[in-house]
């Protein structure tokens, strides 16, 4: 099943993936002019736990780029928490916001301004993951007129460069805030690589 370019549902039967004989049968026999597909989604109902499911990802994407760098941040614990217990509401911002998509693009990680403060943020379809800075958690409540988004494309530039273990833990800064700073690393035996973003513009 697919969504057409119409935003029709399209069904496709695959022989490979049906019981053969019965696949013949229905295609040999004459069809109906039209047919009648009834279904229910029951989607919202599990609606807390598909929240948390982007959360998670979220957290992994970020993991996924900087590795241990990004896990080893006490300002992550809530998230860590929340994620442990999806059937409860433990973080008290609003941490996933829709937006507008037509299609699936490639999840991705960046940057995003609430007022003059900076997150980091995980782009999953058509949701916006909001996370914690190493300085600070997000406002409880955030009007849309505080919020800019920057995408940041370091996925192919930093994931090979922080998932090895000869490297040191990476602390990011933007406009001179720390966004991430592992600060669960008490004694780091390589010093810290720091990557620096340019101005908000």
């Amino acid at each position: 099943m697919r969504l057409g370019d119409d935003g029709a549902l399209e069904f496709a039967a695959d022989r490979k993936r049906s019981n053969p004989v019965d696949f013949d049968a229905h295609w040999s026999e004459p069809k109906p002019p039209e047919i009648n597909i009834e279904y229910r989604m029951q989607v919202l109902s599990n609606e807390q736990s598909l929240r948390v499911g982007y959360l998670t990802a979220a957290y992994g994407l970020w993991f996924k780029n900087f590795g241990y760098s990004f896990v080893l941040q006490s300002n992550l614990n809530k998230v860590r928490e929340q994620i442990l217990h999806p059937e409860e509401n433990i973080l008290d911002w609003d941490y996933l916001m829709e937006v507008p998509a037509r299609e699936i693009k490639d999840p991705s990680i960046g940057l995003m301004r609430l007022g003059g403060d900076y997150f980091p943020i995980a782009v999953i379809y058509d949701h916006i993951v909001l996370l914690p800075s190493a300085q600070k958690l997000p406002a409880s409540n955030t009007s849309p007129g505080q919020i800019s988004k920057k995408l940041m494309p370091l996925g192919n530039e930093i994931a090979p460069r922080f998932q090895h273990r000869c490297v040191g833990p990476a602390v990011l800064i933007c406009d001179g805030q720390m966004i991430i700073e592992p600060d669960m690393i008490a004694n780091a035996t390589i010093p810290p690589q720091h990557v620096w973003v340019d101005r908000w513009t």
